[in-house]
């Protein structure tokens, strides 16, 4: 979304583009991941959402060059070169949620493996790109589509290109940061309940046995982490885990209050699959809804990693 709010909706290159006699589905990419170990898949997948979760980035065709070199083999480069424009990104904030989806259902688990071969890397490039082909109208076989007046036809496009839109133009953090502590320290507090002013941070710590101002804090905290990490990302490529430490070195916030939070907003890696498939969005192509309610993962009792950070606020 640009300075104006005006909405911005993006064509993606995808695999059918690049291989017109390929018919790639679903099964392409789950037999691609399952050649793939699921920690540094998950931690390579989380790199580059990092990257694409600042709207900006998506944008400049040098920043999706870098990872089409990083991603694609030397035939599939070329062909990438062959049909690129700057009105067709190839990577995309929804398709790599989604891959991250589909790694916790079928990659594999290899004890002591921490890292990818380059035929891995490309299996998951090439994945990237069969998502793309999914994201396009949700059923184009709708009657509103194909019998329905002109403004009939625009809203139903318009509904089927929400989620899309939704996701690949997510609010600038800053100022959801800035619009976050707004709503909670000022603007709720106006509002009345029972002829009384609604005490939010009461109603959490009733909830939660927690301070309101500390579980923000936190969030607050690994955010900034994160944004200091990206900033330099290409340069000086980071490990992504945050230690617990780290959220209780330079703040008030207690241990076990840290620990009480993290489990609010965790989940232990290898609990996302069954929570995935008990999701009602399991097989949708925009349904994250897992990773809004846990958006950092725990990868054990003193190392974590954030899946998403426009998540963290969601």
């Amino acid at each position: 979304m640009d300075d104006k709010n005006s909405p911005e909706l993006f064509a993606y290159l995808t695999y059918s583009e690049l291989f017109p006699n390929s018919n790639p589905d679903i099964t392409y990419i789950r037999n691609n991941l399952i050649d793939c170990d699921l920690i540094p898949t998950i931690d390579l997948l989380s790199r580059v959402n990092l990257l694409l979760s600042d709207s900006e980035y998506a944008k400049i065709p040098q920043n999706q060059a870098y990872l089409c070199k990083f991603f694609f083999n030397d035939y599939t480069l070329k062909r990438v070169k062959d049909n690129f424009s700057a009105e067709k990104n190839v990577f995309n904030r929804q398709q790599i949620l989604f891959m991250i989806k589909m790694s916790f259902l079928h990659c594999k688990t290899v004890e002591g493996k921490n890292s990818l071969t380059q035929k891995q890397k490309n299996k998951l490039g090439n994945s990237c790109l069969v998502i793309n082909d999914f994201l396009k109208l949700l059923d184009e076989s709708n009657s509103e589509m194909n019998s329905g007046s002109y403004y009939d036809k625009l809203e139903f496009i318009w509904k089927e290109l929400m989620p899309n839109y939704e996701i690949n133009n997510p609010v600038n953090i800053k100022y959801d940061i800035a619009r976050n502590r707004l709503i909670f320290k000022k603007v709720l507090h106006l509002l009345p309940d029972n002829e009384k002013p609604l005490d939010l941070e009461d109603i959490f710590l009733k909830s939660t046995q927690l301070n309101l101002d500390d579980f923000i804090g936190l969030i607050f905290a690994c955010l900034a982490i994160y944004i200091e990490i990206r900033k330099n990302f290409k340069q000086r490529p980071q490990n992504l885990t945050i230690k617990k430490s780290a959220f209780t070195e330079n703040s008030a916030i207690s241990e076990d209050d840290a620990n009480k939070i993290l489990n609010l907003l965790s989940l232990p890696l290898y609990n996302y699959k069954q929570k995935i498939l008990n999701s009602p969005d399991k097989d949708k192509i925009y349904g994250f809804f897992i990773f809004k309610k846990y958006p950092i993962v725990k990868l054990d009792k003193d190392n974590y990693l954030c899946l998403d950070l426009n998540y963290l606020l969601a």
